[in-house]
């Protein structure tokens, strides 16, 4: 199968490059050039700018099973990313989020047929489901036109710690832990779904060529749901200290991260201060034989200890030093 990664290189894109290639799949990635890791043996690099109206006259003469777009967060990126590049291919895939879904029921597990999409207290949530009715409508114009839509939650792997509030760099949250400091969590005490990007590829790679996930949304997700905690606790036992946890109002931790960070707010509203269990039916009957293998013990620790072998234990002092002043704070 020939496919062509728009991205290539981010936490769950890495992962599908690496699986595709040990599978012998005919594997591209189409990016600026600019990644910092290697690529796997085998995967051929095209380098262009995805938001160039003429990207596409970079796959002239090819010919893709599947493209994938991972770099296109609103309606108008999504169609311009369209027009270039699916007269390339027989089947599009949007990378999407499952932040899109409704927020209003959150013990119902999700499904896609039944959960609206219709999150739109984030800006991030709002571009993702633009793009989805723009493949939507596209479909309804012309039934030959080939789509899916893909919606990961959270994920993780070498380059990525998963918590509720993390900042760019990622060692911050264990930093704290090693210092004795606590970490601060909002004070609606939700739980969440943990996806390692290895497991996520397998789902991404099986739903691609697949007549099943022709016009169709799924979310890939591990269905395996955690309290934030237990991050924290997993994190303290790989480094040999207990974890402790401060509890505020997300309005209380917004106030103080938005100086230097922005709009925290609506990020902690529509998805880190609520929780997430979904439904994964759809995706199993879709592609069988997958599982994912991946606890969240074993994942963690190997992301720790990719984070230690490449020198990336680096800590956001700004961000600590917010934390300090919101775990103070007594006036909410």
């Amino acid at each position: 199968m020939k496919i062509l990664l728009i991205g290539g290189t981010g936490i769950i894109s890495a992962y599908i490059t690496k699986l595709a290639a040990k599978r012998g799949e005919d594997i591209t990635v189409f990016n600026r050039g600019k990644h910092s890791s290697p690529l796997p043996e085998g995967c051929k690099v095209i380098i262009g700018d995805a938001n160039d109206p003429e990207a596409g006259k970079k796959l002239s003469g090819m010919h893709f099973d599947v493209i994938a777009d991972f770099v296109a967060f609103s309606t108008g990126q999504l169609a311009a990313h369209v027009n270039a590049f699916y007269p390339y291919c027989d089947q599009f895939v949007f990378i999407s989020s499952a932040t899109v879904y409704s927020r209003l029921d959150q013990t119902t597990p999700i499904r896609e047929d039944v959960t609206p999409a219709n999150n739109v207290d984030w800006d991030y949530c709002r571009g993702k489901i633009g793009g989805e009715k723009y493949l939507e409508m596209r479909r309804a114009l012309d039934p030959s036109f080939c789509y899916t839509v893909i919606r990961p939650y959270v994920t993780y792997g070498d380059t990525r710690i998963p918590f509720s509030l993390i900042p760019a760099r990622h060692w911050t949250v264990v930093d704290r832990i090693k210092k004795g400091k606590p970490l601060v969590l909002p004070d609606t005490h939700n739980i969440c779904t943990l996806t390692h990007s290895a497991d996520f590829a397998k789902a991404f790679l099986g739903l691609c060529g697949n007549k099943k996930a022709y016009g169709e949304a799924f979310h890939i997700t591990s269905g395996k749901t955690y309290p934030w905690e237990r991050v924290g606790e997993i994190i303290g036992d790989h480094v040999g200290k207990k974890a402790e946890f401060v509890y505020r109002p997300i309005t209380a931790i917004a106030r103080e991260l938005y100086p230097a960070y922005g709009d925290v707010y609506s990020m902690l509203k529509a998805d880190k201060a609520t929780s997430w269990v979904f439904d994964n039916s759809k995706l199993h009957d879709a592609v069988p034989d997958l599982t994912f293998d991946i606890s969240l013990e074993e994942g963690l620790c190997h992301t720790l200890a990719a984070f230690e072998k490449r020198g990336a234990d680096v800590a956001d002092s700004r961000w600590s030093e917010a934390c300090d002043r919101i775990i103070a704070t007594e006036n909410f």
